[in-house]
């Protein structure tokens, strides 16, 4: 008698499934070369404000921020975590973003996901102390140095 997942057995075969959950394991601590998939106001399961993040590195693994914006148990953090996520966009756009309230907030994290989906940046990628799983990343945008911005290497240069 066969068992009732049987008649699947071509779906995918077993070195596929291998890769696909290398892709899915919990990325390590690092700086990365990355592109944007996803930015967008979201909702999490219980109805909190929550903004979706998703970065694809150059090895194919995937990064994903799921950072909530509204704290139940302390009112008093939920600037606090807004702070965090209006930080990660300005990163992910290149310049600040001024928050006014959550519905205009909303409207830039549409319009820097339309104007930097598919983009290639560095992202740093760490942990909380708390988080042994690593099943929460942090990120940070590391900006790109702008010519403008290195200097002409002058130890070796005379000076007046």
């Amino acid at each position: 008698m066969s068992n009732v997942w049987e008649r699947f057995n071509n779906i995918a075969k077993a070195d596929e499934v291998i890769e696909a959950r290398s892709k899915f394991d919990p990325i390590e601590e690092g700086t990365y070369k990355a592109k944007l998939e996803s930015l967008e106001p979201s909702q999490s399961k219980s109805g909190l404000p929550m903004l979706k993040v998703s970065f694809r590195t150059e090895s194919n693994k995937m990064v994903f921020v799921n950072q909530v914006m509204k704290s139940t148990n302390k009112p008093s953090a939920s600037a606090f975590l807004i702070g965090l996520a209006v930080t990660l966009v300005s990163g992910i756009k290149g310049e600040e973003i001024e928050f006014e309230n959550m519905g205009s907030f909303a409207e830039d994290v549409k319009k820097v996901a339309k104007d930097k989906k598919g983009e290639s940046m560095t992202i740093k990628v760490t942990y909380g102390d708390d988080d042994e799983d690593h099943s929460f990343p942090k990120v940070k945008i590391i900006p790109e140095l702008k010519e403008e911005d290195v200097f002409e290497d002058v130890s070796d240069a005379e000076f007046l």
